[in-house]
């Protein structure tokens, strides 16, 4: 879940011992942030290439789809997704930037806009393949993000160019200086006083899926950065 500005905040907790944060899947009330978390964002980076990485990966997918085929019979129900590192893999954008200083301790919010408006971040297969499937059985599918508002165009246009359908996407107004975790949980909330029925909620950050309002919440593996 990366943003021009969430990242820069968090650099300076990447670059210690990395800790293992397996898959979560639980009622969402179960959900809590660590309180000193520790990342190696440059062994987060080799960890994704291996198979304990897809292992994980498909595990939260599966139980995902497991969990929604059980009660989808709910009340206009829905899912709720992150996009970065969720949906949208940065991990190219990562190395480059890696390459040019190997502690990425400064983030580039220049590259990272760069980035974000080319709109050509490949997909993560396993979970925009799940968004596929949830929106051909009618269940609504909603995309929660920290980007900002003034991402819109880029994020709209990446989303389409990847083939990723959605009922609505929702991004961070800095002006109101929410932190990741009010914002989501407070749209997600929002999407409840509307009648939908949130089955799952899907994130790779736990700040994605702190908060409630939701059934169940799975927590994709990120061992690159952590943001709140």
């Amino acid at each position: 879940m990366i943003s021009r500005n969430s990242v820069s905040l968090t650099l300076s907790l990447i670059f210690s011992a990395v800790i293992a944060t397996p898959a979560h899947s639980s009622p969402c009330n179960d959900i809590t942030i660590p309180a000193n978390p520790h990342f190696d964002l440059k062994k987060g980076i080799e960890f994704s290439d291996t198979d304990a990485f897809r292992v994980r990966m498909n595990k939260a997918v599966h139980a995902a789809t497991e969990f929604c085929q059980k009660h989808m019979d709910v009340p206009k129900p829905a899912v709720v997704l992150d996009i970065d590192e969720t949906i949208l893999d940065n991990r190219e954008l990562i190395r480059k930037l890696m390459a040019k200083q190997s502690e990425l301790k400064e983030w580039d919010a220049a590259a990272w806009d760069k980035w974000v408006s080319e709109a050509k971040i490949p997909e993560i297969k396993p979970t925009a393949g799940f968004v596929r499937w949830a929106h051909s059985k009618g269940i609504h599918v909603f995309l929660i993000t920290a980007r900002e508002t003034d991402e819109r165009a880029g994020t709209e246009a990446n989303l389409k160019n990847d083939n990723i359908p959605y009922d609505e996407l929702f991004l961070k107004d800095p002006a109101l200086g929410e932190t990741n975790e009010d914002f989501k949980s407070h749209t997600r909330a929002m999407l409840e006083k509307k009648g939908y029925t949130i089955l799952c909620n899907i994130g790779d950050q736990f700040s994605d899926l702190y908060g409630l309002h939701a059934m169940d919440c799975e927590k994709i593996p990120n061992e690159m950065y952590f943001t709140k």
